[in-house]
């Protein structure tokens, strides 16, 4: 039986959230995806943290700065989220093997998570 490895769990990490990140950038409309330059000056420490996170989940640095930027008061970076929604669709499938009544309740309380 195969056994997935941690490489092959952050790989499917990173590659769920690029697609989460493409749809949401063509989900915005014409005038959110207007732009401006600011320079904005921060710590060695810090870049190094972005860019060793962007590089981590292959990703440019400048998404990262906006993500953090926008949920600077929250925890529900799209990263997060993302994140959260393979841990629930792991344990439907744990429950699954036990319940499938409570598996779908899990998974019914799980997506009211995703509608804003």
């Amino acid at each position: 039986m195969y056994q997935s490895s941690k490489y092959d769990d952050q790989e499917h990490y990173a590659h769920t959230e690029k697609i989460f990140i493409e749809r949401m950038i063509s989900l915005r409309k014409p005038e959110e995806k207007k732009t401006i330059r600011k320079t904005v000056l921060m710590t060695e420490a810090l870049s190094a943290d972005i860019d060793q996170e962007a590089r981590k989940r292959g990703i440019k640095a400048n998404t990262v700065m906006n993500e953090r930027l926008q949920h600077r008061t929250t925890d529900n970076s799209p990263a997060k989220v993302t994140q959260f929604q393979d841990y629930a669709n792991e344990a439907v499938k744990l429950i699954m093997k036990y319940s499938e009544k409570d598996a779908k309740i899990l998974e019914r309380k799980a997506n009211k998570l995703w509608k804003f």
